[in-house]
């Protein structure tokens, strides 16, 4: 799923939220949003409830790492994926999604598990290796 949402803070929530949502806007980082979905014509809309660091995605119930690939990824690079992710180990999950846009979409778990730390520095390299967006929480 993707495409943009709006997100509401509302006043007696902004005041728990405040330290958290000026740290990442000064950061420009990116957050995980928790919050209640309402869905019109217009689109959807999150009332945030709990705002925090993607970093701490593992330590806020995150099940799983999800990477994305796609048909360029060519073998030389899943042999670097392998290796940067085995030099990263730790308690959550790897999967895969391979997309061919417009034609199929193919979620692959591991015969034996794959786990991961998944802290910013393997997010980084992982999305330098596949691109923006090519890796994702799972909860």
């Amino acid at each position: 799923m993707g495409g943009r949402s709006r997100a509401v803070i509302v006043p007696n929530a902004y005041g728990q939220l405040a330290g958290a949502l000026k740290e990442a806007v000064e950061k420009a980082s990116v957050v995980l949003v928790k919050g209640r979905v309402s869905a019109n014509e217009n689109g959807a809309e999150i009332m945030v409830q709990e705002l925090f660091p993607i970093t701490e995605a593992p330590k806020r119930g995150a099940s799983g790492l999800m990477i994305r690939l796609t048909p360029a990824v060519d073998e030389s690079r899943v042999r670097e994926l392998q290796t940067l992710l085995r030099n990263h180990p730790g308690p959550l999950p790897v999967q895969f999604t391979v997309i061919h846009e417009g034609t199929y979409r193919v979620q692959l778990k591991p015969a034996l598990p794959l786990l991961v730390q998944a802290d910013e520095d393997l997010i980084e390299k992982i999305e330098a290796k596949l691109g923006e967006n090519s890796v994702y929480y799972l909860f």
